[in-house]
């Protein structure tokens, strides 16, 4: 009787080649690489989203109705328009365009994070940021706190 084969490799010759790119449990071989840049992809269809997001000659067809910001996919201005006009306020006054912002701002002051509140912009965001987190840090910047005496700005609901 013949002893039995050798086991065989758990990998393919092919997927451990030398132009492949191991990215989380997936290979991206030569063929998903940006040819502009030279990022590689998993696949052909995140590819083409890189290329249409970075790369594109034409102008962005998908605009934000609240801010007028331009997008090159629908779905990056439907990320866009979840976040778009919504400030985040602490106690203090100190206003953030996004939760996490606010949530270091609070943990590196010493502030209470369930006293936070969301509020509509009245502005676009980019017209009206007080996000200054890099001021912050240096305690250059004190941000006046929002609902003055005589304010009549938008009314604040509590975040859960």
């Amino acid at each position: 009787p013949r002893p039995p084969a050798p086991p065989t490799p758990a990998e393919p010759a092919a997927a451990t080649s030398p132009g492949a790119l191991k990215v989380g449990r997936k290979r991206c071989g030569p063929s998903h690489t940006c040819s502009r840049c030279y990022k590689r992809y998993p696949n052909g269809h995140l590819l083409s989203k890189h290329v249409r997001r970075v790369h594109s000659s034409t102008p962005p067809a998908h605009r934000c109705a609240k801010c007028d910001k331009a997008f090159h996919l629908a779905e990056d201005r439907a990320a866009h328009l979840k976040m778009c006009g919504k400030q985040y306020l602490c106690a203090c006054g100190f206003r953030g365009r996004q939760m996490p912002t606010l949530k270091r701002h609070c943990l590196h002051m010493g502030h209470d994070v369930s006293a936070v509140t969301t509020v509509a912009a009245a502005a676009p965001p980019e017209a009206d940021r007080t996000d200054f987190s890099a001021d912050e840090a240096d305690g250059a910047e004190e941000q006046s706190p929002v609902g003055a005496p005589g304010d009549s700005g938008p009314q604040a609901e509590s975040v859960d």
